[in-house]
């Protein structure tokens, strides 16, 4: 994978601060990651030159970055700097990767390989593979809370979805309730509802629409009080009705192919 620009930020640390940057040992083209990997399901079916396709599934991708050090004059790695550098990049877990080039695209990266290229002077560069959690960019955390307080009948709130990875995305909502039945209505999504009953004044309900789980931070059970429609959002603008008096917060983070 290639980069136009340099630096880039592994788990929260830019590679300049740890005095490395990113760069290209092939000529020519740049090669960077596009689309999504895909594999397909299907059946081929004796004395039939047509198989079965059933579907696909999207594949998680592995990464391959190189790095060297980016001080003229100062070429050689000490002992010291390559143990900072393997503890940065091959801390456990998936990490934020982020380079310059796509400031606002994420990858969740382990790195899994790496090698060093030396020139028997300590000096050279690094070859590093690793491991995508998600099979595609993700857009930064996107958290918006719209005050509701004063909603004596509905208000209609917007929302944008700027995915390209699948048609709805179910994201994750916090309402503060204010009164007692709360609609929440996608008019972009032929007017499909939401709706909370018999709720408590003051409690606040968390919706993961994702995992289909319903919270109340009281304790109480309220699937009960659901109508089993969890909210969720279509490919661009999505206009929200909102009946009842409430503050109501969403957090979403997209999936994007690029």
């Amino acid at each position: 994978m290639s980069f136009i620009n340099t630096d880039f930020s592994f788990n929260g640390i830019w590679a300049s601060d740890m005095g490395v940057s990113l760069i290209s040992i092939d000529r020519g083209w740049l090669k960077r990651k596009f689309g999504v990997k895909k594999s397909i399901n299907k059946e081929k079916i004796r004395y039939r030159d047509i198989p079965i396709y059933y579907n696909s599934e999207k594949q998680t991708d592995t990464i391959s970055i190189t790095i060297a050090k980016i001080n003229i004059g100062d070429t050689v790695y000490e002992q010291e700097e390559w143990e900072q550098i393997a503890q940065w990049l091959f801390a456990e877990g998936y990490h934020e990767f982020i380079s310059e080039d796509y400031p606002d695209r994420i990858l969740y990266l382990q790195f899994i390989e790496g090698e060093f290229n030396d020139n028997w002077k300590n000096e050279g560069y690094i070859e590093l593979q690793a491991d995508s959690l998600f099979p595609y960019y993700l857009t930064p955390v996107q958290t918006r809370t719209f005050d509701l307080s004063s909603n004596n009948s509905s208000s209609v709130i917007k929302y944008y979805n700027p995915s390209n990875v699948d048609k709805y995305y179910k994201p994750l909502i916090k309402i503060e309730v204010l009164s007692n039945q709360i609609k929440i209505k996608n008019i972009d999504i032929n007017n499909e509802e939401t709706i909370f009953s018999d709720l408590t004044i003051g409690e606040i309900i968390t919706i993961d629409s994702e995992t289909l789980q319903i919270q109340s931070d009281t304790g109480n059970e309220r699937i009960s009080n659901f109508n089993f429609v969890y909210p969720r959002l279509t490919q661009g603008l999505n206009r929200l009705e909102i009946t009842g008096k409430c503050k109501i917060t969403i957090t979403s983070q997209f999936p994007i192919i690029m």
